[in-house]
């Protein structure tokens, strides 16, 4: 139901312009829940403004944790196919839309790392934009491709935190609840994943 996929950009591992509790300004009430009950009845038209508003960061995630856009665009592809399917199963009160769809990316993100590795082309960056200069373009893309191999090389529940509250925005707690853990423990996870990466990335890093 997807028609295409869109080109998603990276925030940095590092920005921690944040609130307090690591999460992003958000409403008090979910916004998405109403669009999960008119998706439970049947609503395509409510389905997609759900796609529209979390496609793109649903890529971001999985492509951030498998580290192949194509990979991810398959992830985010299945991830909605089971929203459309399975939107009668999430209950309002037991977290957010988003920490639910997110949790579904996240679980995909596994079984695909499971799979046998295929012969694949690396196509994990979009066309440079040709109006960029070709230094600024140059320095971009081996920004990029650094980020992403170190990210790449942490261990896996480092890369899902990373991947869940940078990538995918969410708060701390909801980024806790869509890993099954304490928001200590994704704390911890974080403050090891981003000393890991500074010392990876070196001047890469911090932009």
């Amino acid at each position: 139901m997807i028609a295409t996929v869109r080109a998603v950009t990276h925030p940095s591992v590092f920005d921690d312009a944040r609130a307090p509790d690591g999460a992003p300004s958000a409403r008090a009430v979910d916004p998405d829940a109403a669009l999960m009950r008119r998706i439970a009845a049947g609503d395509r038209l409510a389905y997609a403004q759900l796609v529209d508003r979390h496609l793109d960061r649903t890529v971001a995630i999985a492509q951030r944790v498998l580290g192949r856009r194509a990979d991810a665009e398959d992830v985010a592809q299945e991830t909605f196919l089971r929203v459309w399917t399975q939107a009668g199963r999430w209950e309002p009160g037991h977290g957010r839309v988003a920490t639910w769809l997110y949790r579904i990316t996240l679980n995909l993100c596994i079984d695909q790392k499971r799979r046998p590795a295929a012969a694949q082309l690396d196509d994990a960056f979009d066309p440079p934009d040709p109006a960029d200069p070709v230094d600024e373009r140059i320095a971009r893309a081996q920004a990029e491709a650094a980020v992403t191999r170190a990210v790449a090389a942490l261990p896996d529940r480092q890369r899902d935190a990373v991947a869940l509250t940078y990538q995918g925005g969410l708060s701390n707690q909801d980024a806790a609840t869509a890993m099954g853990v304490s928001v200590g423990s994704l704390e911890s996870l974080l403050v090891r994943a981003r000393r890991t990466l500074r010392t990876a990335l070196g001047g890469h890093g911090e932009r």
